[in-house]
């Protein structure tokens, strides 16, 4: 996985969506703002959302990792899906509900590597 990171425009994007600008690197100077109606926002207020932006990322990543997974198993919750028994169709939802929780069960961390870590994951019925 790419070392995952929190620009200058991110920010700028969650403080002011819509807002119109471009940017050269990741430094304040380097802001170009062209929008008329909205007033840039400071160095500060940018790196208090950085921060913010950057505490929530190890959740973010969760959350996409689970979506993902929840997509490549939706087959297995659908109400007509050809289960080839009972056990096996509560062990599927059970799965796809145990992925809907992890949110709340787990305490997700990014490593040095930028990769999700201190994950524990629902184990997918074979």
């Amino acid at each position: 996985m790419e070392h995952i990171r929190v620009s200058y425009a991110d920010c700028i994007t969650a403080l002011l969506p819509g807002s119109e600008f471009s940017i050269d690197g990741d430094e304040y100077s380097s802001i170009q703002w062209d929008s008329v109606n909205l007033t840039q926002p400071t160095e500060e207020e940018i790196k208090v959302k950085k921060i913010e932006l950057e505490n929530n990322l190890p959740m973010k990543l969760l959350r996409m990792e689970r979506d993902m997974l929840l997509f490549e198993t939706d087959r297995y919750g659908l109400v007509d899906y050809p289960y080839v028994s009972d056990l096996k169709k509560t062990e599927w939802l059970t799965y796809r509900q145990e992925l809907r929780d992890i949110t709340k069960t787990q305490t997700p961390t990014i490593n040095l590597l930028g990769e999700l870590s201190n994950v524990t994951w629902p184990t997918k019925p074979s």
